[in-house]
């Protein structure tokens, strides 16, 4: 009987934590709404997030995840400031994206 207790226990517990992590892979949760915008045309840019509130985003690796690179693509964002925080486009906060989707 113990032992069927302890199997039924850690079986929820395996379940729990799966269910658990299945949900903050694609949840954005704290994330930031905005857009892509190409600024390849001013020295040293490139792509750039500007969110909904104005304030501008030179991401440093944005190629690591799966959006289309389209300007005015509507994106949701997790990030953080980099600690390469110098740029030289100097547009923006430089971040690296802890995670980004399209919306």
């Amino acid at each position: 009987m113990k032992a069927y207790i302890k199997i039924t226990l850690i079986t929820f517990g395996l379940v729990t934590l799966l269910i658990a992590q299945a949900c903050s892979k694609n949840s954005l949760a704290n994330s930031k709404d905005g857009e892509l915008q190409n600024y390849t045309g001013l020295d040293g840019c490139g792509w750039v997030i500007v969110l909904d509130d104005g304030k501008k985003l030179e991401p440093t690796n944005l190629f690591e995840f799966d959006v289309a690179l389209e300007e005015g693509n509507k994106i949701s964002v997790r990030y953080k400031q980099s600690k390469n925080g110098a740029s030289i486009c100097m547009v923006g906060e430089v971040i690296d994206i802890k995670d980004i989707t399209e919306r």
